[in-house]
């Protein structure tokens, strides 16, 4: 994601500022404002109180999950039954919500235009194999990223997925899970380069130049790419991302105004990324344990903790603002991302349980809580209760000596134990086992608890691996389907996750790959064409096969795929038959129904896989004859037709010829007689009477009376 960005070193601007991160720099008053203003709004959102109280409940979430939550010392009698229900409903609830990288479908959209769909065809074809290669685990490593966020979407209410194209690591937002290459070995370079000419830091010079020693070395030696360019996927803590106060509702999270990222990281990190270390900045002490969602802010030596760094997306001016708590400068100027998808912001967020009008939603483990903790304190009662069940003696002090009690306490198995006692008395009225209240299994009965965890968590025991009692068909049945309800709900959203950010990285690398980068990917045929953001937009729609990332359900797989084999196999003969009769509207409209009838049952079949079209130059042979015999009648047609137009036109001219000689000889022939006459009239100098000129009556000749012309 290449952006344009002013180096320190290449401007007259960063001279007259001074070196950066120490009292001598004069950060402009303009930016000491703006940079003051945008903290403010992101430590005032950190501290609302909706997210205070949110991350405060985060680390009481982890530790349940964990089964740390408990804490009992150890020099206590009593200690909890810790049955860790919570953390196997949610690990048992991933592998049936994400068990496989989803099956993506990249299709042309309505908008392609007739005589460019097969091109348009291709390249979908291409992109989905472009797309399943940056997810792929040595790329993007989809699986295992989505899975993690699933985790963490049940144990802390909500996940978060940052998704960015590696390229320059000067330029690029930050990113955690950077894919490393030579690019970090020349900051790391240049880094200690800095140390070392620097006054201040003569007593390391020694060290500095032996890690300097130890990075060229490597650097020379180095196996790995240059450059690495791709697609990156970063897991962002929960507690590590907040939204501006316009967002009231999680759905709403793609408008907000802001988004901003808070990172910890060391001072090392942050010399060798952005080339100085505030010494204003705010120092964080290490995470004190696994479960803390917040960091304690200490005094003393940058070394022995963390800085706090933000990144802030602001979609009002299409800006990255990167800062650092307890410095007035920006770490990098400010920058607009050029090549992003329709969607601006690179996070996505996955919630399950969104409750109306709240931006946090529910966490499954704060759902079942207090669930466990009646569980576990039903348990532990019970384990006390059979702890002082255990049988034990109860004598007279009087009536035993030491010797007596020594000897039934260390008595074994059959032996005759021999005591003095008092042999007045019968041995029953001073020395008797002692009877503890009965156990009542309807005290400590689960079972109404398992009821409630069941319908709050929508997973039946037997999902769990456990049967709590024996369940009627009926009754298992029904759970199975409530089950299957909400699970499918589940899957739908985490696809519909996905395919947003299957669609977003499709958008970038429409932008960023070349066509050479493409065919090293896909190889031979790779259509990759070179258009404007708006038509690679407009050209293609990203989904994903409904079902395709769950856990297959082989039993119902193999009824529906029973069914439809008979089917299937109908269809597919006529079909075939339909084609070889050259009657392909037919076979379209039986492949048209079997699409239908397939989506019914399951819309992830490819009715397309079962009738392959033609290939070109793959000719039938009884087509081949039969369309030859066809051409050698249409020729004979042909011959006689042209046959017939030439008859026809022969007789047209005779018949012409034969009327156009009957009109001359009936018309014009007395005129030109009439004429004769009239010269010799004339001639003669007597002219002749009308009457004696020839008349033309009836037989076209001109009628009595009428006068010349």
């Amino acid at each position: 994601m290449p952006v344009k960005q002013k180096l320190s070193h290449e401007t007259s601007a960063e001279d007259k500022r001074g070196p950066r991160g120490t009292p001598e720099e004069k950060i402009p008053p303009e930016e000491k404002k703006l940079v003051k203003s945008l903290l403010k709004q992101i430590k005032d959102r950190f501290t609302a109180k909706d997210y205070d109280t949110y991350h405060k409940s985060i680390k009481k979430w982890r530790m349940y999950a964990r089964g740390r939550q408990y804490e009992d010392d150890s020099d206590e009698k009593i200690k909890l039954v810790r049955a860790n229900l919570i953390y196997s409903t949610l690990a048992s609830a991933i592998p049936r919500i994400y068990a496989r990288n989803p099956e993506i479908d990249v299709s042309p959209t309505e908008a392609v235009e007739p005589q460019r769909y097969e091109v348009i065809r291709n390249f979908c074809r291409t992109l989905q194999i472009v797309l399943n290669d940056q997810f792929s685990p040595t790329v993007g490593n989809l699986k295992a990223k989505a899975k993690a966020n699933i985790m963490a979407t049940q144990t802390s209410a909500m996940g978060w997925l940052k998704v960015l194209y590696q390229c320059d690591i000067r330029q690029d937002p930050i990113i955690s899970a950077r894919m490393e290459d030579t690019q970090d070995n020349i900051l790391e370079i240049e880094s200690l380069l800095s140390d070392i000419k620097d006054e201040k830091k003569r007593e390391d010079k020694e060290k500095n130049l032996e890690l300097l020693k130890n990075q060229m070395d490597d650097l020379k030696q180095k196996v790995e790419i240059v450059r690495y360019e791709g697609m990156v996927i970063d897991r962002v803590l929960s507690e590590n991302l907040v939204l501006s106060e316009d967002v009231l509702e999680p759905s709403a999270y793609r408008d907000a105004e802001w988004m901003a990222e808070r990172i910890y990281k060391s001072s090392e990190w942050v010399k060798t990324m952005f080339g100085f270390v505030p010494e204003t900045a705010s120092v964080y002490a290490k995470k004190e344990s696994d479960y803390d969602a917040e960091r304690k802010k200490v005094e003393g030596d940058k070394k022995k903790g963390d800085l706090c760094l933000y990144e802030r997306w602001d979609i009002t001016s299409n800006t990255v603002y990167t800062l650092c708590e307890g410095y007035a400068g920006y770490m990098r100027e400010p920058y607009h991302p050029e090549k992003l998808g329709q969607r601006w912001y690179p996070y996505f967020m996955l919630c399950f349980n969104p409750v109306d009008g709240t931006l946090i939603p529910l966490s499954d483990v704060e759902m079942l809580v207090e669930l466990q903790d009646e569980y576990n304190t039903t348990r532990t009662n019970l384990a006390e209760h059979r702890k002082w069940s255990i049988p034990h003696w109860v004598g007279m002090r009087e009536s035993l000596t030491k010797k007596d009690v020594k000897a039934i306490k260390n008595a074994e198995a059959f032996e005759m134990v021999l005591i003095d006692g008092d042999p007045s008395r019968p041995l029953r009225n001073y020395l008797d086992v002692f009877t503890n209240p009965a156990i009542d299994p309807r005290v400590y009965d689960v079972q109404p608890i398992r009821v409630d965890w069941e319908l709050v968590s929508g997973q039946p025991d037997a999902t769990r691996g456990n049967i709590g009692r024996t369940k009627t068909l009926g009754e298992a049945e029904f759970l199975q389907q409530g089950m299957a309800t909400r699970m499918d709900e589940r899957v739908d959203t985490n696809e519909d996750f996905l395919q947003e950010i299957a669609r977003y990285t499709a958008e970038i690398l429409l932008q960023e790959l070349t066509p050479a980068q493409v065919n090293r990917i896909v190889g031979p045929g790779a259509v990759w064409p070179q258009l404007t953001k708006e038509e690679n937009f407009a050209m293609v729609q990203i989904q994903i096969r409904a079902g395709s990332t769950g856990k297959p359900d082989k039993r119902y797989e193999q009824e529906v795929w029973m069914k439809l084999m008979p089917q299937m196999l109908n269809l597919i003969t006529a079909v075939h038959e339909a084609r070889a009769n050259s009657q392909e509207d037919t076979a379209k409209s039986l492949i048209k129904f079997a699409q239908e009838t397939l989506r019914r049952f399951d819309e992830r079949i490819d009715i397309e896989s079962f009738f392959p079209t033609e290939k070109p130059g793959d000719v039938d042979p009884a087509k081949a004859k039969a369309a030859m015999e066809q051409m050698a009648v249409a020729k004979l047609q042909m011959q006689k037709l042209i046959e017939e137009i030439n008859k026809l036109k022969s007789e047209s001219a005779k018949n012409f010829a034969a009327a156009e000689k009957d009109m001359i000889e009936q018309n014009f022939l007395p005129l030109m007689k009439m004429l004769e006459l009239l010269d010799q009239s004339l001639t003669s100098g007597a002219l002749a009477p009308p009457q004696a000129l020839p008349q033309a009556g009836g037989d076209g000749a001109t009628p009595p009376g009428t006068p010349l012309q």
